[in-house]
């Protein structure tokens, strides 16, 4: 009787590593997870890999909340990493799924890894954008940033994709409005106007001092150091990615 058990035993365990191999291997292939970072406070510039400089952050996050604020429901997101993970588009895919990217799935994430030897950029783009933002165009957008990131530097490449990307699923006027608005732009325009600003400002703090003891220049110093800006932080609006978009490498 014990020996007629023992290759029963034997066809048990091996049934049982059989089950173990079907129901493991497509996890261990196929469903493998990434350590995801948490959005930063302002959601819209994510700058992981130390690409950027802070102006043009603070430009993104504030060209990211404006075109959330006049679309209601789109998100442009821009995040950089220090390396390549090990499949990029899945990577892009999951950090999408799980930042939940736009409102309505009208989300767009542009990626940038930096690895070793190369880099490595995608675009990939919300259900409720798939329509307006095609692969073929995010290809065409991914190849102009190479070129731009090889002539002018990283920094001008991924503002300018930044813009072009709101340009695609935006109004045109609008997104070249906001390319163009900011106080940088505005000084670079009219220098002679800024001067005369400056030098106005300087004028009225001098009275001041002058006649009230400098009470109006410390009133304006309290108000602006107990706060103020464009408001708090942001975060997704639910949405979810369909695998669309493109990828380039260089």
């Amino acid at each position: 009787m014990e020996k007629g058990c023992f290759p029963k035993k034997r066809v048990c365990k091996f049934v049982s590593f059989l089950f173990c191999c079907i129901f493991l291997l497509p996890t261990l292939v196929f469903g493998q997870s990434y350590k995801i970072p948490q959005p930063t406070f302002e959601f819209y510039a994510n700058d992981f890999a130390d690409l950027l400089s802070s102006t043009t952050i603070d430009q993104i996050n504030y060209l990211g909340k404006d075109t959330y604020e006049y679309t209601g429901e789109t998100q442009v997101v821009f995040v950089s990493l220090p390396e390549i993970p090990a499949s990029f588009e899945e990577y892009s895919n999951e950090l999408f799924n799980k930042w939940k990217i736009g409102k309505n799935d009208k989300g767009i994430l542009f990626l940038v890894a930096q690895g070793e030897q190369e880099m490595a950029a995608r675009i990939e783009v919300g259900y409720g954008h798939e329509g307006e933002l095609t692969d073929l165009e995010s290809d065409f957008l991914l190849q102009n940033f190479f070129k731009v990131r090889s002539e002018e530097g990283i920094e001008k490449a991924v503002f300018n994709t930044y813009t072009d990307i709101i340009r695609k699923i935006t109004d045109e006027n609008y997104a070249i409005i906001q390319k163009e608005s900011g106080l940088e732009s505005f000084i670079a325009r009219h220098p002679l106007a800024v001067l005369l600003i400056a030098i106005l400002i300087v004028i009225l703090f001098i009275l001041d001092f002058i006649f009230f003891g400098g009470y109006f220049t410390y009133l304006i110093l309290r108000i602006l150091g107990s706060g103020g800006g464009r408001g708090g932080g942001s975060s997704g609006g639910g949405g979810r990615s369909g695998g669309g978009g493109a990828s380039r490498r260089g």
